[in-house]
């Protein structure tokens, strides 16, 4: 946002978004605010972790899901007014016919991984098309496979279990 118009008290009041969205469970609180510190609002680690398991990505420098960018309503709002390109891929609800291409990014993904780590033994969590369909049709963790896209092509992908709101 640009300097001449500071953000100095929260807007999340009820919103819950990113709370109930995030796979790594990484937002620490249920209000952002300018007096804190990020490490007292959001856990980078467990971010990444989550990352690690649950994203996959073909673009350098994409180590952070986003979803909690994507799901907050003030943030898009803010960027938008701003009038900033918003820099992220564009997050959207993959459909059947995209689990396959998934997939295929999914496994080049955990392979560039694996070969800059020097661990070959480094694989995909989920390999086969019918476990993700299980997956994401299970009725007890309600699952979404959100896909990112940049030109319309898939540049990486989100798994998250939909959460119930928190309660206060």
């Amino acid at each position: 946002l640009p300097e001449s118009n500071p953000i100095d008290i929260s807007f999340c009041g009820d919103c819950d978004a990113c709370l109930r969205n995030c796979p790594g469970e990484a937002i620490l609180g249920p209000n952002w605010s300018v007096e804190k510190r990020r490490e007292e609002f959001f856990s980078a680690v467990s971010c990444r972790r989550a990352c690690i398991q649950r994203t996959w990505k073909t673009k350098p420098g994409l180590s952070l899901c986003g979803l909690c960018i994507a799901v907050c309503p003030y943030t898009k709002k803010a960027i938008r007014d701003a009038g900033i390109e918003y820099i992220f891929p564009a997050a959207e609800f993959a459909e059947p016919g995209d689990v396959e291409e998934i997939l295929r990014l999914q496994k080049l993904c955990f392979q560039k991984e694996a070969d800059r780590a020097g661990n070959p033994n480094i694989a995909p969590m989920t390999e086969t098309k019918e476990a993700l369909l299980v997956d994401l049709s299970s009725a007890a963790d309600p699952l979404f496979l959100l896909k990112l896209v940049e030109n319309r092509r898939i540049v990486g992908s989100v798994r998250a279990l939909e959460k119930e709101p928190v309660s206060s």
